[in-house]
């Protein structure tokens, strides 16, 4: 394995490595299915994209219309749908804010921006959206085995958990982002049988209790020994640039190696032909000198004579 591919196996595409973590739960699995509620994009910090590339696939759930669009144009394989979850159907106002990660249909979230403004949430637009509870979502594209959900939706986390039905809709493994708790969800999710199996600092991760998936994982083994802590996507390309532009230099400079290699043989061969000529000139010199006493000489007699 060279160096390129050896460190590609330790790339990662979500914010705080979340695909690289949820990836650890499943060691025994090799194409699974997911749900990401809150997907926002299919590239940029995307905890799913590391799983589609390697044959999984699922429904990536959207409201932001540009985001959804994105979506059905790189993950064609997926389900892709344009809608909030919410405790029941209907239409809800989605704030899209300049920074669209923070986008919300929270109430008590939008109060807080409007109250707390910067540069990334000082402006806005209102969007109306289609809501639908997530256990209507979930029957309505047949989606029963779901190894992990990931839930990002900017302070509607317990309204888009307490909208499923628990006893048909059950993922292995939840991923849910908890930096911002508008209403609690933690003693929701152990009501129903799940238990906290990892915290990363940004989002908790949850088992279901009737597996033994919490089993499988083993953050050290996973993430330290086999991945070195992970690769951000961005420092790998970054990376492979350098190792272009310095491939490129190197390529260059033996092209110089061999510029100077000829022009050296050249400047031999020069030398040589001034030396061979040198040694010519010193030979008709010294003939020519010998040429002329020789005819000095016979001169000489021939004027005595």
């Amino acid at each position: 394995m060279d160096k390129v591919e050896h460190y590609k196996k330790r790339v990662y595409y979500a914010q705080n490595r979340e695909d690289l973590i949820l990836r650890a739960f499943f060691p025994d699995i090799d194409t699974g299915v997911y749900v990401d509620i809150g997907a926002y994009d299919p590239d940029f910090e995307s905890v799913t994209k590391y799983f589609y590339e390697h044959g999984w696939g699922g429904m990536n759930v959207e409201p932001q219309l540009e985001n959804y669009k994105r979506f059905v144009s790189k993950r064609p394989k997926d389900i892709n749908v344009r809608a909030g979850v919410a405790a029941k159907r209907g239409t809800m106002v989605l704030r899209s804010y300049a920074n669209q990660g923070l986008s919300t249909f929270s109430a008590s979230m939008k109060k807080q921006y409007q109250e707390h403004p910067d540069n990334s949430t000082a402006t806005f637009e209102d969007v109306p959206v289609q809501v639908l509870p997530l256990k209507e979502l979930l029957k309505e594209n047949n989606l029963t085995k779901i190894h992990f959900m990931k839930v990002d939706v900017e302070g509607l986390e317990y309204e888009v958990l307490n909208s499923n039905d628990w006893e048909v809709y059950r993922p292995e493994v939840l991923c849910i982002e908890s930096n911002h708790i508008a209403q609690d969800w933690h003693a929701l999710l152990e009501t129903v049988g799940y238990k906290m199996a990892f915290k990363d600092g940004l989002n908790d991760y949850y088992c279901d209790s009737r597996t033994d998936r919490q089993q499988h994982f083993d953050y050290v083994k996973s993430i330290v020994l086999e991945k070195g802590g992970g690769l951000r996507i961005d420092d790998f390309e970054s990376m492979l640039e350098l190792k272009k532009e310095r491939d490129e230099l190197a390529k260059y400079a033996r092209h110089l190696l061999e510029e100077v290699n000829i022009r050296n043989k050249r400047i031999m061969e020069l030398e040589a032909a001034a030396e061979a000529h040198e040694r010519t000139r010193n030979k008709l010199k010294k003939g020519s000198k010998r040429v002329a006493r020789k005819l000095k000489k016979q001169l000489s007699r021939g004027a005595h004579a």
